[in-house]
């Protein structure tokens, strides 16, 4: 007696642990953008998948079967997927009848077998059968006996549905969109094939293979069989990426607000800052004007001026009526020259040059020609290709004659205005050979106004135009005896495309 007990105790914990627990869903939803098991209890195996959108928009969170024989989804072989109690849920977007393919016509969407052979084998198989263009669902216990439910509305391709299957002991059920389309009565225990896996879109069969053309998603496999309700809220399941699709929206919107916001932002600094720009070009201009005023002073200073009047009327006074006129002459074509050019911000380097000359020729005048002077251009360059500041070189053309030049002893005084080109440069040389700035530093004087003037005007040029390459340089020369032997000014010039 014990031992019949005992055996009969070993025998249904046997079956109770070998029974599927119900609560086990099996979920392949693709919304992680791969394709697996939600809950990794099965291992999927696919080839010529493809991941595509789903009824919802969502990219790349259902699967694609493009209806070839190398184009197939296994859900796996696991004993998860052959409950004698189960429910099969998906949704399918079928294109079109797929007319590839051998033996049955019809185009499979789910199927797990039973047996090892090619017909009556099927446990649970889901079709689209396009003899009555409906999705049908069989079950088969052997050749001599098997179920069917089908759907009672005519297939709409190009369309996503919501199938579920119902499979159990007592009845075979399909519901379409959330509704039950068929129940059919079944009085065997649905049997699998241990080796055999659940295939999704393909017939997995030699004899009658078949392909389906289009797109699956949300599949799941419930070890039990679902209710209507369970079923309805299945078919009106929210989008699961409702939430991440408003956080993304309200990015989006948030993005272009914020982009919106910078562009204002952008423009209104740019709008300030090109009036600061303009407001400090307006001022250079001013401070340019002011220091052409001070330069025409510089030039046209009362010393001059009395200077250059008492040397005409002391050659008037000495009857040298022809010297008085020609120096006349000279002077008031200088003094025309200047007020013409100060009404310019730039003029040509010949211009300059031109009334260099007509400067140094008043100069000889009055000191009597006791310094030479003379211009050289080389390399064949053409002076009125290139511009310099106007009225920029007389303050250095002065300073070189009167505290270079008539200071000067041990030498023969020479002035020389030299116009030449160094490297990709071209540049205007004013050269003394005088007593240098290192000796008139050690004598107490006032600082050079012009000078001074000139090199803020050509820092304000500069400053004007972000692409002005002006420059001025003073160097100091020196002999053999590191003893000062004149000055060199240097201005580097740019072109007329300026």
């Amino acid at each position: 007696m014990k031992t019949r007990f005992s055996v009969l105790f070993c025998l249904l914990l046997f079956k109770s642990f070998s029974q599927v627990d119900s609560t086990i869903t099996l979920t392949f939803d693709f919304n992680d953008h791969v394709i697996e098991e939600k809950n990794h209890k099965t291992t999927p195996t696919f080839y010529g998948v493809q991941l595509c959108t789903d009824r919802f928009g969502n990219e790349r969170s259902a699967v694609l079967m493009r209806g070839d024989r190398a184009c197939y989804l296994s859900l796996g072989t696991s004993k998860l997927l052959k409950s004698p109690n189960m429910s099969i849920s998906f949704w399918v977007n079928l294109y079109r009848r797929n007319y590839q393919g051998t033996g049955n016509i019809d185009n499979p969407l789910i199927v797990i077998k039973n047996g090892p052979g090619e017909d009556f084998i099927n446990a649970i198989a889901v079709i689209y059968n396009p003899r009555f263009d409906r999705v049908g669902v069989n079950s088969t216990k052997d050749s001599t006996y098997d179920v069917v439910a089908m759907d009672d509305k005519i297939f709409e391709f190009n369309k996503w549905h919501h199938f579920v299957v119902v499979c159990n002991n007592y009845y075979l059920a399909l519901y379409a969109d959330g509704v039950l389309k068929q129940k059919t009565r079944k009085s065997f225990e649905t049997k699998f094939l241990e080796t055999d896996s659940m295939v999704v879109g393909h017939t997995a069969s030699k004899k009658n293979e078949r392909m389906s053309i289009g797109e699956f998603d949300d599949i799941q496999i419930f070890n039990r069989s679902l209710s209507d309700q369970e079923i309805k809220a299945l078919y009106e399941a929210p989008n699961p990426n409702e939430f991440r699709n408003k956080l993304n929206t309200f990015f989006k919107i948030s993005g272009v607000v914020v982009l919106i916001a910078c562009i204002i932002l952008v423009f209104n600094y740019r709008n300030k800052r090109a009036l600061k720009i303009q407001k400090q070009q307006f001022e250079l201009l001013a401070r340019i004007s002011e220091l052409e005023l001070k330069v025409i002073k510089t030039q046209m200073n009362p010393h001059f001026i009395s200077n250059s009047l008492a040397a005409i009327q002391g050659l008037i006074l000495q009857n040298d009526i022809d010297r008085a006129s020609q120096y006349l002459a000279k002077f008031s074509y200088f003094m025309r020259q200047v007020l013409e050019y100060s009404e310019k911000n730039y003029v040509s380097v010949d211009e300059e040059i031109a009334i260099i000359k007509l400067n140094v020729e008043l100069e000889q005048l009055r000191f009597k020609n006791d310094f030479l002077f003379e211009v050289i251009i080389e390399n064949d360059l053409r002076p009125e290709d290139f511009l310099i500041p106007s009225l920029i070189t007389h303050p250095f053309i002065e300073n070189a004659i009167w505290h270079g030049l008539l200071p000067l002893e041990e030498r023969a005084p020479r002035l020389k205005v030299i116009f030449y080109k160094k490297g990709n440069d071209t540049f205007l040389a004013i050269v003394d050979n005088g007593v240098g700035r290192a000796i008139k530093s050690e004598i107490p004087s006032r600082k050079s106004i012009g000078t001074s003037l000139a090199s803020d005007k050509i820092d304000s040029i500069n400053l004007l135009r972000n692409n002005s390459d002006f420059k001025l340089e003073i160097i100091d020369l020196f002999d053999e005896n590191k003893k000062p032997c004149g000055t060199r000014i240097e201005i580097r010039l740019t072109s007329n495309a300026y």
